[in-house]
């Protein structure tokens, strides 16, 4: 699953402004939320987006990937 989400994101993070390439895919809405593993719940990010972003609150996505996704930059709250 993981690889053809990457596949689909050409290998790369899609972070606005990253240009390192995609290691992970991440789910847009948590499983632990309902979200389902559907490849449209799925976006490709690299490590330390992935990690030290998504995961410690520094960076937020909303949305349907690949294409009507809404990112959130920035600190925590």
């Amino acid at each position: 699953r993981s690889r053809k989400v990457r596949e689909r994101d050409l290998g790369w993070c899609l972070v606005p402004g990253c240009s390192r390439g995609a290691d992970d895919a991440h789910h847009v809405l948590y499983r632990s939320l309902g979200g389902g593993d559907d490849p449209s719940n799925l976006v490709s990010l690299c490590s330390p987006h992935h990690l030290r972003g998504v995961h410690m609150g520094n960076v937020r996505v909303h949305g349907r990937a690949p294409d009507a996704l809404v990112w959130e930059l920035g600190e925590r709250r």
